[in-house]
């Protein structure tokens, strides 16, 4: 005699379909809902690759007993990865003059781990008398992440040249030489100081890598 499959594990075959649901089904991320499977993959592949993406990204938490991997991703990539900023200071002969100076690159909250910052010439740079000088860092110390330098129509003087110490090099250099793995601290800005004259011409975007070490950390270009 055949199987009577009307009936499986107890439930109705109506029910077991309910429960499994069709193609017709919406996406579902709700925990704890009574959707239906199909609703239940859709929200996943959703999560993993599609572009709905998470409704609600869960907040960060560390690897513990009852965190979700979402918990822990955001975790890892809010307090362990170093995120990075971008800040393009173009038509320097407006924007990086001595009456302008000291010009905010970078606006920081709160406390921050600068893992990687440089400068990178987009427009050849050159200054008033070729003696306008330029350096990084903050109120306190202004030439603490990258060291002054001479805008005299060599440094700075090539597309491409890269700003991390005293001597820029052509399209290449190591980051380490500038102000890595510095500790910023209760909101202070980075500041572009502008000293002796100002620029004439130039463009220079700035690199900056950054973790969070207080929970309102943060790091946003100014300009």
């Amino acid at each position: 005699m055949g199987t009577n499959r009307s009936t499986v594990g107890g439930e109705t075959s109506s029910a077991v379909t309910d429960a499994v649901g069709t193609q017709a089904d919406a996406a579902d991320q709700s925990v704890g809902t009574d959707a239906s499977t199909m609703a239940y993959v859709k929200g996943i592949s959703d999560m993993l690759g599609g572009s709905t993406g998470f409704t609600t990204f869960p907040a960060a938490a560390a690897a513990a007993n009852a965190v979700s991997l979402a918990e822990v991703a955001r975790y890892l990539s809010e307090k362990q990865t170093p995120r990075f900023v971008t800040a393009a200071l173009t038509t320097m002969e407006t924007t990086a003059t001595t009456g302008a100076s000291p010009v905010t690159i970078f606006t920081v909250t709160g406390d921050i781990l600068i893992t990687h910052i440089c400068g990178v010439v987009k427009l050849a740079v050159t200054s008033t008398s070729n003696n306008g000088t330029l350096e990084l860092g903050t109120s306190d110390s202004t030439a603490f992440l990258i060291a002054q330098n001479v805008a005299d129509g060599t440094d700075f003087g090539t597309v491409g040249d890269v700003w991390v110490d005293a001597t820029p090099l052509d399209r290449i250099d190591v980051l380490q030489r500038s102000g890595a793995g510095i500790v910023i601290t209760a909101g202070t800005d980075i500041t572009l100081v502008v000293a002796t004259n100002s620029m004439t011409a130039g463009s220079i975007t700035f690199y900056a890598g950054f973790i969070p070490l207080s929970s309102d950390g943060a790091l946003v270009s100014a300009i």
